[in-house]
């Protein structure tokens, strides 16, 4: 009977931790830890995405593709039609072995890890 009594007291005494006097400021601390990392993946994401885009919006400056688009928009259905076919060598030239083509997996690689990356931070905030 005894031991019983005893063994409940004790459960009771261990059920639950003592608190810790310093608790909430190692909670804060834990915190301001998790915080910072968060921001700074949140900043290196940011700076992925923004290269990736100045990277891609230089590589569609330098192709022309908007003084060809224009033309193509401004002329008959011929000049639309020399047009895609320019673009269309040009994108197979990329898109062929060399420095360019790599250059330009390798900004579509960061560009949809960036995006999806902020789609899933958006699917957490919401």
């Amino acid at each position: 009977m005894v031991e019983r009594e005893f063994e409940a007291k004790l459960e009771r005494m261990f059920s639950e931790p003592a608190p810790m006097p310093d608790a909430d400021l190692f909670a804060r601390a834990v915190e301001e830890r998790l915080d910072r990392a968060w921001r700074l993946r949140t900043v290196g994401i940011a700076a992925a995405g923004a290269i990736g885009g100045v990277i891609a919006l230089g590589q569609t400056v330098g192709a022309g593709f908007g003084m060809r688009l224009r033309e193509a928009s401004s002329s008959s259905a011929v000049a639309l039609d020399q047009a895609l076919n320019d673009m269309t060598r040009q994108g197979e030239a990329l898109l062929g072995f060399g420095m360019g083509a790599g250059m330009f997996w390798t900004v579509s690689a960061m560009m949809v890890i960036a995006a999806g990356i902020a789609a899933t931070r958006l699917l957490d905030e919401v």
